[in-house]
């Protein structure tokens, strides 16, 4: 969005851009962690992210969230 300013000192017209960017997230990732992987898991890794047609983030972030229900869930049911 443009907006236009008059500038006495100098006696123009200005045009300036408003500040525009992304819109906040409701809950941005804020933390990163670091993975070590040796050559063979990080291409199966890849080749997962272009099938699924999704980054290599939302594919490590989706397994730790199944991981992490199925041991909540399991843990549950020995309760």
């Amino acid at each position: 969005m443009f907006f236009l300013l008059y500038d006495e000192l100098y006696n123009v017209e200005v045009n300036v851009l408003s500040k525009m960017g992304r819109p906040k997230l409701e809950n941005p990732a804020n933390h990163f962690v670091n993975v070590r992987m040796n050559d063979e898991r990080f291409k199966r890794l890849k080749a997962y992210a272009e099938y699924s047609k999704k980054t290599m983030t939302e594919v490590v972030v989706a397994a730790v969230d199944e991981y992490i229900d199925k041991k909540e869930s399991v843990s549950k049911n020995n309760a």
